[in-house]
This record gives structure tokens, sequence and C-alpha cells, in this order.
């Protein structure tokens, strides 16, 4: 189980990345030193997982625009130096040449902690609500 004071940090440490993603102005670069731990995987869907921060900054930077980002977290536990947490997450996507669109789902990432105490997003996974046919993202 975790300790209050981890439950206390790895939430400090989402609500730093929300901040950060959600951000007006994109600075990827910061963006992934900060809320990403150097071995991690992302696996997002509909595509092949990526590997490491280089290749998850080169994600990043080809997503779609997007704004209204909102996302809960709804479970959060571990014990050591791992810990998870299970989201619900909204957005508006703003596609190059289809029309803007909302999008709705679910994560879950597990958490490690770094030398320094501090959390990052070792796992990351996540995937819409809506069916596979009706997924325009």
């Amino acid at each position: 189980m975790l300790s209050e004071a981890d439950r206390d940090a790895l939430k400090r440490a989402f609500d730093k990345v929300l901040r950060q993603f959600g951000a007006p102005v994109k600075d990827w670069p910061a963006f992934v030193e900060s809320a990403y731990d150097e071995d991690a995987i992302v696996m997002p869907p509909n595509g092949p997982a990526v590997h490491g921060r280089a290749a998850l900054l080169a994600f990043l930077e080809a997503f779609p625009p997007f704004s209204d980002h909102r996302q809960e977290s709804l479970e959060m536990d571990g014990s050591g130096d791992f810990a998870y947490l299970r989201d619900v997450y909204s957005v508006a996507l703003l596609p190059p040449g289809i029309p803007p669109f909302q999008e709705t789902g679910k994560v879950i990432t597990i958490w490690r902690r770094q030398v320094d105490g501090s959390w990052k997003v070792y796992r990351e996974i996540w995937n819409s609500d809506s069916p596979a046919a009706a997924s325009r993202a």
C-alpha cells in the first residue's frame, strides 16, 4: 500500500502533468523530460508502442491539436517504487482536414519513483470510449 506521503507526491505529480499537457502553448520537450521516466513506454490506441523519451517527443509533436483536455484520477494504489493511476479523460480534438470532435476515454498509468524521490510515468495506455469503427483519433 502507498503511504500518505507517496499519495500526496503522486497527486502533485499528476496535477503538474495535467497543467503542462493542457497548457495553451505546448513545450513538449520540457513536458516529456518532466513527466516521463527515461524508460517510459506509451501505448496509444490504434498504433505501435512508443519507447523512450525521444520517440515520445516525436509522437507528441505529431499529435493533432486539441483543447479542453480534462482528466480525473479515479483510483490510485501501489507498493514500493511503483504505483498506478486509473483515470478518465475528455478532450476536444482538432485534427486538420476534418471537423473537430469530442473524445472521452480511460487511461492507466504506471508511475515509478525516481532516484530523487519524485514520481514519473513509466508506462501509459489509453483508449477511447467510442466504438472502434467510430473512432476518428
